[in-house]
């Protein structure tokens, strides 16, 4: 972060290619009050900031012509008197993946003493400047678009999918309009747009078949389209496995509706005890017959057949008839 003033090397500054170039300086300083650039995409700045920076006095710019290049972001513009101009106060810019910025002014403390004088404390500016070391400290390769969601659930219950989406400071942001294709087995895509809440997205997906999904998760931001894609799965509900462990409440609950008792396995004797001392209790026995003709059974026919063949025999062998 570089603070520019009188004794700023010029030709040492335009070198460094960081965003902003300075035509024709001058010794001269101009008085110039911070214009907030609502167009800033980097990162945002409160209601309450804003405010508070209409309100802080002047710092010392250099007098020069100034330009920025294409990769740079204007957050505060100059104004002299009432009068805004185009010139930068506060710019930022990313080369070969390093991030910079440049105050072009100094006088930077007046601003934390007016904060004091008028809220009776430093909290506007403190944040301010807090938001512009974050921005620049925040590393290049942090994701900016961020799902979470649970890979697998049953079938009767709903998926929720979380998304947070960051500007370049990591703010959390919802400017943006967020949506989601989920395509099935067999090809079938279902599009789905994410509802907003203060700070994040989500959705909930409920009626989807047991089956395995791939998602694509996308939003248009800063001119660019963050994305992120997965997968999920919906699987059958097998009822013996929904519940392992026995209600006991529930079973208290049934029996005390019923006019009953539960019994847990360590007071069995007490169950005993009590099915011995009922009288409306007793011991029952049923019979029962059946009835079948003689004549059905074959194996009598036989053996009476069996007893005069050797009753015969036996008179033959005898000589008797």
């Amino acid at each position: 972060l570089f603070f520019l003033d009188q004794s700023t090397d010029w030709n040492y500054l335009n070198s460094l290619k960081i965003g902003i170039q300075a035509a024709n300086p001058t010794r001269s300083l101009n008085e110039v009050y911070p214009l907030y650039e609502s167009a800033f995409p980097l990162y945002k700045l409160t209601a309450e900031q804003i405010d508070a920076l209409k309100s802080y006095p002047p710092v010392k710019v250099p007098q020069a012509n100034y330009s920025i290049t294409e990769q740079a972001y204007v957050l505060l513009k100059q104004q002299i008197g009432s009068v805004p101009t185009k010139f930068p106060l506060l710019v930022f810019s990313q080369n070969d993946k390093r991030k910079e910025g440049v105050f072009l002014g100094e006088g930077l403390w007046r601003w934390r003493i007016n904060n004091f004088s008028r809220f009776g404390d430093h909290k506007q500016f403190d944040q301010f400047i807090s938001k512009t070391i974050q921005y620049l400290s925040v590393k290049a390769d942090k994701s900016y678009f961020r799902l979470s969601h649970e890979k697998e659930i049953m079938e009767n219950e709903k998926l929720r999918f979380d998304l947070q989406i960051f500007n370049k400071a990591y703010d959390p942001i919802t400017d943006p309009d967020a949506f989601m294709i989920v395509e099935d087995e067999n090809g079938n895509q279902f599009n789905y747009q994410f509802n907003r809440t203060s700070n994040s997205y989500f959705i909930e997906l409920s009626g989807l078949n047991i089956g395995n999904y791939t998602y694509r998760a996308y939003a248009d931001y800063d001119q660019k389209r963050l994305e992120q894609s997965g997968r999920f799965s919906i699987r059958e509900i097998k009822i013996e496995s929904v519940q392992l462990v026995a209600e006991h409440n529930l079973l208290y609950q049934i029996a005390f509706k019923s006019g009953a008792r539960n019994y847990f396995q360590l007071n069995a004797e007490e169950l005993v005890n009590e099915l011995r001392s009922r009288e409306d209790i007793s011991s029952l026995s049923y019979t029962t017959e059946d009835v079948e003709d003689i004549i059905n059974l074959k194996w009598i026919f036989f053996i009476l057949i069996f007893l005069l063949a050797l009753e015969w025999f036996i008179r033959k062998y005898q000589g008797a008839y």
